[in-house]
């Protein structure tokens, strides 16, 4: 498929090039990010190709030129702008990548939506996608740090993401400043507007090393959610976004546990030695087995974790944590030819 061309303007070239870097990175989106730090390099690009989105430096932007560009123009500002140029959304230049993302997406599908253009991207075409789902019904397990762990090593090799679906997570690496999105919000644009829904995901989307997560939310809300808007949520991402992979972390308030274990391709089981730790794994496969969706334990494997008292991700990625998910992942190579 021809992907999505979005491109920057702008002559500082360092700048240009952490910025369209940051872009870059972002997976889930199939689009295209192409810099130019020449303005008349650009357009004769722009005629032999077509541009959905042009990000420009005010001082380099030409109103004659903008009126003829079919695309979404917005300026990239400093202090001040050329009067001519006040028609077209602004984006202060000096902030952070993830913000300049936020607002260039938003910017993008609203005026799509004015447009009446609710182009959603289409299907890509992928050989194998796979579901990881990590749980335990053994509380204080270490599930949680695995699951990022195991989630940075495999995006080192397929795009992956990382959804954490606990109603009290406990996971915030960065926290999550003013405005910004979370799990919650993303079930939320799921619901409304699916055509608007990849681009919002990607808007929300942080990243730990090359691994791709949704900040975890606070709140009962998520425990409403019912298992299959959740298996839908899924199902949509691998379709119309670039993950391969996608890791599930979550708990029983998830719904009906047995129908989102069975979707899933493998799934991780922290464990530990303690008695009432082992009487709640026996209690939980009864229950599994009274579901009568026994092909899970077939896609079950207990894990003993190793001890460790990081909590920041890449410290656990560095540590005891990182090298036991690779001697997991590398026994599971040599056994079947494959990692997974």
């Amino acid at each position: 498929m021809n992907k999505i061309k979005f491109v920057v303007c702008d002559r500082e070239e360092r700048y240009v090039e952490r910025l369209t870097e940051h872009f870059k990175r972002k997976q889930g989106i199939p689009f295209e990010v192409l810099a130019f730090t020449e303005e008349e390099a650009f357009w004769r690009f722009e005629e032999k190709n077509k541009v959905e989105f042009l990000m420009i430096e005010s001082e380099m932007a030409n109103g004659e030129r903008l009126k003829n560009f079919q695309g979404c123009v917005v300026i990239l500002s400093e202090e001040t702008v050329k009067s001519e140029m006040l028609q077209y959304h602004m984006i202060g230049k000096y902030q952070s990548c993830d913000q300049i993302f936020g607002e260039m997406m938003r910017i993008y599908y609203e005026q799509g939506q004015q447009e009446g253009r609710v182009d959603r991207p289409m299907r890509l075409l992928k050989k194998e996608t796979q579901l990881f789902a990590v749980y335990s019904p053994v509380k204080r397990c270490g599930k949680t740090g695995f699951a990022l762990t195991l989630g940075q090593i495999l995006a080192e090799e397929r795009p992956t993401l990382y959804l954490n679906l606990e109603t009290i997570a406990g996971f915030a690496p960065d926290g999550k400043m003013e405005g910004e999105g979370d799990i919650s919000d993303l079930i939320y644009l799921f619901r409304q507007d699916r055509s608007n829904f990849l681009y919002q995901l990607g808007r929300i989307t942080k990243k730990i090393r090359d691994l791709d997560y949704i900040p975890a939310g606070i709140g009962w809300d998520l425990a409403r959610v019912k298992t299959e808007e959740w298996i839908e949520m899924v199902k949509e991402i691998f379709q119309y976004s670039t993950y391969e992979v996608m890791i599930l972390d979550f708990d029983e308030n998830v719904g009906d546990l047995p129908l989102f274990l069975s979707f899933c391709t493998r799934i991780f089981m922290p464990i530990l030695e303690e008695e009432t730790a082992k009487r709640k794994v026996t209690q939980y496969e009864e229950l599994i087995q009274r579901s009568r969706n026994t092909e899970i334990f077939e896609k079950t494997e207990k894990i003993k974790l190793p001890v460790f008292t990081e909590c920041d991700p890449e410290r656990l990625y560095f540590g005891k944590m990182g090298e036991f998910v690779r001697r997991i992942l590398g026994e599971k190579e040599k056994s079947s030819g494959r990692i997974f």
